[in-house]
């Protein structure tokens, strides 16, 4: 089984968006722990184009503007139980040398595909610190 970790700027970005969002980090932070729990939606995380339609409701894209960049990170898009899509982005990546999916960021849209934001820049930091290493 693989593993899920929420790793503690990721951590960090939610307990922020408690501060804004209260409802939204609430479904993030509840969506994640449904995804550690279940080993089935973990295989569903590396299919780029997955949308999860059962409750938790998310879908799976790989970040084009990272991937181009030979960075292989991934993006959850949530909604809510009511159907409303979270305007926040779970962004992740996978290492296979140790089976074990991060969760790098949990960013507001407007900026999470922003290669020159410094909280982007702060989830390839991390990226780059884990040692995973690109597909080329």
């Amino acid at each position: 089984m693989s593993k899920f970790l929420i790793e503690s700027s990721a951590d960090d970005d939610i307990d922020e968006i408690f501060g804004v969002d209260e409802d939204a980090a609430a479904m993030i932070l509840a969506v994640l722990e449904a995804i550690s729990d279940n080993e089935q939606l973990q295989q569903r995380l590396f299919r780029h184009g997955h949308r999860n339609v059962a409750n938790p409701t998310f879908d799976v894209s790989e970040v084009s503007s990272l991937f181009n960049h030979d960075y292989v990170v991934l993006r959850l898009k949530i909604w809510s139980e009511g159907g409303v899509l979270i305007p926040y982005r779970a962004l992740y990546a996978y290492d296979g040398r140790t089976e074990t999916y991060h969760v790098l960021g949990v960013l507001h849209r407007s900026i999470a595909y922003d290669l020159d934001h410094p909280r982007v820049k702060r989830l390839l930091a991390e990226y780059e610190s884990l040692g995973i290493f690109p597909f080329n």
